[in-house]
């Protein structure tokens, strides 16, 4: 049996409620389940189901015995919900402590880059809310050739990759 359960996911915790098994429980939260539904075009704002997966969501954050949020917005957000108050832990990266393993130039090897081409990244999750076609649309913009580095997947990735397709193929230089 393990000491701890941790859920990044509130649907497992609420899952969890209903498991016989007895150990300290915790959920780390990322997104809103209901408005990540809505995003990917799953429900309708305010619908049935969006009401659903607030309630299932609400089931989650009960379930367990401690919250976790990576910043305010979502720790007001579960507050507000649940009644609870969750820790918040931020999502950053310590450059002292996290050094990839390839350095500089060796990654821009492997992308296809010369040592001096300026990127533009762009760590985000796939999905509307975050609005990286937005990203892809400014870099159209740029007059210089500038590669946007997106870092992540989600239920946008098609729908990205098509305007990144569309505008290339208009002469955006950096796309």
């Amino acid at each position: 049996m393990p000491h701890a359960a941790h859920f990044h996911d509130s649907v497992a915790a609420a899952a969890m409620a209903h498991s016989p098994m007895a150990f300290p429980t915790v959920l780390t939260w990322h997104r809103h389940l209901a408005s990540k539904a809505v995003s990917a075009n799953v429900c309708a704002h305010d619908s049935l189901g969006y009401h659903y997966l607030v309630a299932l969501e609400h089931q989650g954050y009960s379930a367990v015995d401690r919250l976790i949020t990576v910043d305010s917005r979502p720790a007001r957000h579960v507050r507000e919900i649940s009644g609870r108050e969750p820790v918040i832990i931020y999502n950053f990266v310590d450059g002292d402590r996290f050094t990839p393993g390839a350095d500089k130039q060796s990654a821009r090897r492997i992308l296809g880059l010369d040592s001096d081409d300026f990127v533009v990244l762009c760590p985000r999750h796939l999905t509307a809310k975050n609005g990286v076609r937005y990203a892809v649309e400014a870099m159209a913009h740029i007059r210089t050739a500038a590669p946007l580095l997106v870092g992540d997947d989600g239920e946008q990735k098609d729908a990205v990759e098509e305007l990144t397709t569309e505008l290339a193929c208009r002469g955006a230089s950096g796309c």
